[in-house]
């Protein structure tokens, strides 16, 4: 009876994985750049908290943009670090005059995170146009022309790929099947979003006009939240002012590091699943399809049904090969696809045991500063 019933759930929720990975696969469309007319003026911000190991790659990467510094200001904030961090951002300052630093200690005893300090840098800003990125990130010379070609009319923020590697780095395997999961939930993310429902971007790839920015209160009226990315992409969405376009393009394809020591990956997994309560209903019909999926495989293993572990995890596999394959094409990023399966091994503990490992766990240390989990992600 037992098996039965399994096979009656495998079967449906199997076609049901099956039909994601269609619609994933033909939602995805490649951006064709137009050549960049006109330069607008742009603010880069970066928002630094404790970075003193990657900031200056960073900003290395910054002074090196193909855009001209007479339109260009990159406001780097220091939010209240502890080591050299500031210190390293004011050599940069030093050196190259379009670099404003903005120690916010100067201003505030203390602010309840990264969203604060992003409101701040673009209340100090002059820029049409803003741009955000991490301070452990590293963006390519054409970031800005490749983003700013894609705002049209009545397009109000537009978001480039990011991955955790580069094809020749020497780096541990836990590190490229981090970077196969960034390109595998950004592959789903640019596929709802050409299909108007955009699920949620990484937000140290992001621009947004200013105008889109002050007509939703900026991160002002947002709750208390860590993923002011997911919140503000959110609020856009919801105020139907605005047009949101995800592209996966070379010239904007920024280069983050891995989290390589198991606290640091299981926090911020945390802090992403505290956006959960608030993502697009079709967004949690894939995520149940996907635990699911992997709850049928292990019940299969356990009733000593192989043919029918074996069977399904294959059809995951295929799907999930199908749609990045297509992806990893558009960021010429290819290399990639050889990771596939150790990341579907990975997948069976984010799906089956983190998610139990957060009924007991509620809190969440993030640089240095503790939030509630699942705390509401829209705006007041």
């Amino acid at each position: 009876m037992i098996i039965t019933l399994l096979s009656f759930a495998e079967y449906g929720i199997f076609t049901l994985y099956l039909f994601c990975g269609i619609i994933i696969f033909f939602g995805l469309k490649k951006y064709n750049q137009s050549p960049l007319t006109q330069f607008s003026s742009v603010s880069v911000i970066v928002a630094a908290r404790n970075e003193e190991h990657y900031i200056s790659a960073c900003l290395n990467s910054l002074t090196e943009l193909d855009y001209p510094q007479d339109k260009l200001e990159l406001i780097i904030v220091d939010d209240h670090s502890t080591d050299k961090t500031l210190k390293i951002i004011k050599e940069f300052a030093d050196i190259h005059k379009h670099i404003i630093p903005i120690a916010l200690g100067d201003y505030f005893e203390n602010n309840s995170g990264k969203a604060d300090a992003i409101q701040f840098a673009v209340e100090k800003s002059k820029g049409e146009f803003l741009f955000v990125t991490d301070a452990d990130c590293q963006v390519p010379r054409g970031w800005i022309k490749n983003l700013l070609s894609a705002f049209t009319p009545g397009m109000g923020l537009v978001g480039g790929a990011t991955l955790l590697d580069k094809p020749n780095e020497k780096m541990p395997l836990f590190g490229r099947i981090q970077s196969f999961d960034w390109l595998y939930l950004l592959t789903i993310a640019l596929s709802t979003g050409h299909y108007g429902f955009p699920i949620s971007w990484f937000g140290n790839n992001m621009a947004f006009r200013r105008e889109t920015f002050d007509s939703i209160g900026g991160f002002k009226n947002l709750r208390n939240t860590i993923v002011e990315d997911f919140a503000f992409i959110l609020k856009i969405h919801k105020s139907r002012n605005w047009k949101i376009k995800f592209l996966f393009h070379q010239d904007s394809l920024v280069k983050s590091d891995p989290v390589l020591h198991i606290r640091s990956y299981y926090n911020q997994r945390k802090r992403w699943a505290s956006a959960v309560n608030a993502v697009h209903p079709v967004a949690k019909l894939m995520m149940f399809t996907s635990v699911a999926a992997h709850v049928i495989i292990v019940l299969n293993i356990i009733t000593l049904q192989f043919h029918s572990a074996i069977w399904g995890f294959t059809i995951m596999t295929l799907v999930d090969l199908t749609a990045t394959w297509k992806s990893t094409g558009f960021l010429d990023r290819r290399d990639l696809l050889k990771y596939i399966l150790p990341f579907k091994i990975y997948y069976f503990y984010f799906t089956l045991v983190f998610p139990v490992m957060l009924i007991f766990d509620h809190k969440i240390d993030w640089k240095d500063r503790n939030y509630p989990i699942f705390s509401k992600t829209t705006e007041s």
